[in-house]
């Protein structure tokens, strides 16, 4: 059967990839396509593969393959292994404990299955399907169009009484009200105890049946404790669209980044349904739901992904397609590191940009202009970019 419509979401089942479709006659279905997870172990390790390959219960294609380093690019012989997908993280921790050498193995693998597939988060096409199988999908759309089509999604938001919407109360360290619902416009405020407002609250999302969940402060606090409290209540609270998964949650973790001890908090994902935590996603607070789209088309990140990532996170995404389409491959647990510099060195190269050094001296009637927002204008009205100023013979409309 044929059907047009859209990419909504996709995640790893043992099959292969659960894929769900809104159509254009605004249906919501799932299908699985059969696609195996894949991973390059390098020639010379295959004899330490090998038995451990053998030792798998479940079918495995293994065929011959020759590529090139992504770094070195010199190329050497390997063996391509595809297994069900959700056997892939665990056989490759055991491979790489053995001391295998694996290429293009620590991939996403919603995205790596984007990747090969040639589509994307919320692309258009034709789903060629048989009951509950992927026959095939046929891309009518560009990830790079500006003026793409979206699904008519269906949203539903969830807060807290003080919380709610563009407040900026965390409930994490203030005082906690009762459950609000927002949809089609209209708030919903639940009443009664705890037990009887999830009550409601699952009936509500069977009965709107929203595509969109939207919180503040899901991630942190609001999704893990309506869970909880579901458990001691002894009633099931159905989040994802699929029945038979339940929500998966990731902890929140701190790194350094330039001199900075951040923290970024976890995150709550959905299956068959989107959680958007719009306290904790850069790209819906500086760019909108129209960057958050657009982001994930273009990186192939899965929405709820992308909604909490960073920049980097999305351009590495596209540098990896890039590499998968020259068949490069991509060593496990890349690192890069810089060559030793004195620090005199580092100040001179590494300031981010263009930066003049200020006169010294006492001044009045000083003007402060901010160019965080004004990057992109400049470079689309006066020609101005880094690429372009380094070469002499191009020249830029002056300011």
């Amino acid at each position: 059967m044929l059907y047009d419509g859209w990419i909504f979401d996709a995640y790893p089942v043992f099959e292969g990839m659960r894929v769900w479709a809104i159509l254009g006659d605004g249906r919501r279905i799932h299908f699985v396509d059969s696609w195996r997870a894949p991973f390059i172990v390098e020639g010379t390790s295959w004899g330490r593969a090998r038995p451990l390959l053998a030792g798998v219960r479940a079918p495995l294609s293994i065929v011959p393959c020759e590529g090139a380093d992504l770094y070195c690019e010199i190329r050497r012989p390997g063996w391509e292994v595809r297994v069900p997908p959700l056997l892939h993280g665990p056989l490759v921790k055991k491979l790489k404990r053995a001391g295998v050498v694996l290429y293009n193995a620590d991939f996403h693998l919603v995205q790596h299955y984007h990747y090969e597939r040639g589509h994307f988060p919320l692309a258009f096409g034709t789903f060629d399907f048989d009951s509950d199988r992927l026959i095939n999908f046929s891309l009518k759309d560009d990830p790079w169009s500006t003026d793409f089509s979206l699904p008519p999604l269906r949203f539903l938001h969830v807060a807290l009484s003080g919380c709610e919407f563009s407040g900026t109360v965390n409930p994490n360290h203030a005082s906690r009200g009762g459950l609000i619902l927002r949809h089609d416009g209209l708030t919903h405020v639940l009443e009664g105890d705890p037990a009887q407002q999830l009550e409601t609250l699952d009936r509500r999302i069977c009965e709107w049946d929203p595509d969109v969940l939207t919180t503040d402060w899901g991630d942190s606090y609001l999704i893990p404790h309506l869970l909880a409290w579901a458990r001691q209540a002894g009633h099931p609270l159905s989040l994802s669209r699929d029945e038979e998964r339940d929500v998966r949650g990731q902890k929140g973790r701190s790194f350094m980044t330039y001199g900075q001890m951040l923290y970024q908090s976890g995150a709550q994902y959905l299956f068959g349904r989107w959680h958007l935590d719009l306290k904790n996603s850069f790209y819906f607070k500086e760019c909108g739901w129209e960057g958050l789209y657009e982001i994930a088309r273009i990186a192939k990140i899965p929405v709820q992904r992308a909604a909490r990532t960073t920049i980097g996170t999305s351009l590495s995404s596209m540098q990896l397609e890039v590499a998968l389409r020259r068949g490069l491959w991509v060593p496990m647990d890349k690192a890069q590191v810089e060559d030793f510099r004195p620090a005199s060195d580092l100040v001179v190269a590494d300031k981010g940009g263009l930066v003049y050094e200020p006169d010294i001296g006492w001044f009045e009637n000083i003007a402060e202009y901010d160019f965080v927002s004004m990057y992109p204008t400049l470079m689309v009205k006066h020609n101005i970019s880094g690429e372009l100023l380094c070469d002499k013979n191009l020249s830029f409309s002056p300011l």
